[in-house]
């Protein structure tokens, strides 16, 4: 048996009323996302080959429709249309979860596609590998004194530096935190 008012809700099943209800108000608060603009903040910036304008028509029009209270829906064949949230039925369900896992999957593309464009303008800015910086001839020959175990005193000395550098660089490079291993040969 029918709703009088024709809604094609059976007028027993309080559980499958009470559903419907809450159904209508998830839509309502999506209703509101989108009369918000989050449309427009998935689509922030064109991608090669879109044309920002048509972005940003698309996410007004988006906006328009849904402050009016439209909710898009798609049939089995792929053809959006609109609808007014009053004015859905139980057997719209299945047309409005085919518009939104449309819309879905386009903004995850959108999502991979500018991802990637992201990756590929970083590895093209011409940044070097991260790898070990090189010490130069002279750093190499204070560590390995350092290494060796040398006072600070005669480092400073070997090295041809005066002992208030050797002093001021014993914090930063304490030969406890230096792994030396001279080279052997086999």
């Amino acid at each position: 048996m029918l709703d009088d008012d024709g809604s094609g809700l059976p007028e027993r099943n309080s559980r499958f009323v009470a559903a419907w209800q809450r159904y209508l108000i998830a839509e309502q608060r999506a209703l509101v996302a989108r009369a918000e603009g989050i449309l427009a903040r998935s689509l922030d910036e064109a991608l090669p080959g879109e044309s920002q304008e048509e972005l940003d028509r698309t996410a007004e029009e988006d906006r328009r429709l849904a402050r009016q209270g439209f909710v898009e829906l798609m049939d089995e064949e792929g053809v959006t249309y609109h609808k007014h949230l009053d004015e859905l039925e139980v057997w719209d369900v299945a047309d409005r979860l085919r518009a939104d896992t449309a819309r879905s999957d386009r903004l995850a593309m959108r999502a991979r596609q500018r991802n990637e464009q992201r990756k590929a303008w970083l590895s093209d800015r011409g940044r070097p590998e991260r790898r070990r910086p090189t010490l130069t001839d002279r750093e190499l020959e204070i560590l390995n004194g350092l290494a060796r175990g040398l006072s600070n005193s005669v480092l400073a000395e070997e090295v041809h530096l005066s002992t208030a550098v050797c002093n001021r660089t014993e914090p930063v490079c304490k030969p406890s935190a230096i792994s030396y291993q001279p080279k052997t040969k086999s």
